[in-house]
């Protein structure tokens, strides 16, 4: 409500200042208005794109349930990897979300795994949804 009565208050006294000037500098103050729309409206999509990948990622975390679909906006921007590793006693759950650009995480992930953990990779999978790349590996630790 007060921000409602804010906005009320700011629009009168915008109004008040745009009566007080003279013709051409409100038509000056209107086109400089209408030259920051788009910037302002490409800071709005960016923002959009940025809470929707965050969404994607958060679908792909909760995997409580036993379904595997998840509903993915496929104008997802490119991205940097996310990684989530969940243990369960000897057994990982590792998900990982990349683009097509980082198919090296992948091989960098199962060497680690393999290599340096001393983990058996009991299944790998992956799908493709637009450039996004989720990888699902089960492993069990040695």
């Amino acid at each position: 409500m007060d921000q409602s009565r804010s906005n009320a208050n700011q629009s009168r006294s915008s109004d008040r200042m745009t009566e007080s000037l003279a013709l051409p500098d409100q038509l000056d103050e209107a086109a400089n208005y209408i030259k920051k729309l788009p910037v302002n409206v490409e800071k709005k999509n960016e923002r959009k794109r940025k809470l929707v990948a965050t969404s994607a990622f958060d679908k792909l975390n909760s995997i409580g349930s036993s379904s595997m679909s998840w509903s993915v906006d496929v104008s997802v921007p490119r991205r940097l990897p996310k990684l989530e590793i969940q243990e369960t006693g000897p057994v990982l759950h590792i998900f990982l979300v990349t683009s097509m650009e980082h198919k090296f995480m992948f091989h960098e992930i199962t060497r680690v795994i393999t290599e340096e953990a001393g983990a058996e990779i009991t299944h790998a999978g992956y799908s493709i949804v637009d450039d996004a790349v989720f990888h699902t590996l089960h492993c069990k630790v040695l």
